[in-house]
């Protein structure tokens, strides 16, 4: 994806339509974490987005975790708001 196609993609919603996306991305985030596959997780960033990369561990109220692969082998959790996540990519959707 390119970067300027991630910072189009990354407009900040309000509202109804912000309560709209929180939902559909919900949805999406729970279907994937059902599985075991990694997926790319694009969140807003300052001005642009960034992604991480890893498999999801649970939703829980407005927070996603991760297990992020890393050079260490020791697997970190990191803590994403959902409302912040532009977009997910996963090879199968």
């Amino acid at each position: 994806m390119s970067e300027k196609h991630m910072k189009s993609s990354c407009v900040q919603d309000s509202g109804v339509k912000k309560q709209r996306k929180e939902l559909g991305m919900r949805q999406v985030l729970q279907k994937l974490s059902q599985e075991t596959d990694t997926v790319t997780v694009i969140i807003e960033s300052g001005e642009g987005c960034c992604e991480i990369t890893g498999c999801i561990a649970s939703i829980k109220g407005n927070i996603l975790t991760m297990f992020v692969n890393n050079a260490d082998d020791d697997c970190p959790r990191v803590y994403i708001a959902i409302d912040c996540i532009c977009a997910v990519y996963h090879p199968a959707i």
